[in-house]
């Protein structure tokens, strides 16, 4: 008799620690949900966006350098016309949650400050200074930085995901 009832209690308690761990599992909090949206609709359309940025950036990087002339022409009708796109796109996103609020202001801070950066290069492009080689040194510093910015995002974005079970 006792045997019959310790074997239902056992039962019972399998199956609630099965539909607990269930509703653990399956229930989506809404930070996985607009997480979830977040790296499916708007993360794709940021990095379609940006691809052609990071390109224009790449060619500012490169060793032997663009002539002058070409820099400033990629600069001004190329990336600041693209960047200020995806400031505004990136704007757009709508975030209701904390993780996904952060992630967001992270990534347009991230934009002004490339924005800010491409500004100021077109600037000394045109008014150089007399220590204009130190100066175009430390413009290739800050476009590697923010480079590296974009790459740390990026994992921020994964270890949110990992965070909330969403990987």
């Amino acid at each position: 008799m006792w045997m019959r009832r310790l074997f239902h209690l056992t039962t019972a308690l399998l199956v609630l620690a099965a539909v607990a761990v269930g509703y653990r599992r399956f229930h989506r909090t809404p930070e996985q949900i607009e997480l979830q949206q977040y790296i499916e609709f708007d993360v794709p359309r940021l990095s379609e966006t940006e691809a052609p940025i990071r390109s224009g950036i790449a060619a500012l990087l490169r060793a032997p350098g663009l002539p002058i002339a070409d820099a400033r022409r990629l600069l001004v009708d190329q990336l600041m016309p693209r960047l200020l796109l995806l400031r505004k796109t990136a704007d757009v996103a709508f975030a209701q949650t904390n993780e996904v609020r952060l992630l967001k202001q992270e990534y347009v801070a991230i934009i002004d400050r490339l924005i800010e950066t491409c500004r100021r290069c077109i600037r000394f492009i045109d008014d150089p200074k007399p220590n204009g080689a130190a100066q175009f040194l430390q413009f290739q510093k800050e476009l590697r930085d923010i480079t590296q910015a974009f790459t740390d995002w990026s994992l921020h974005v994964k270890s949110a995901c990992h965070r909330h079970h969403l990987d």
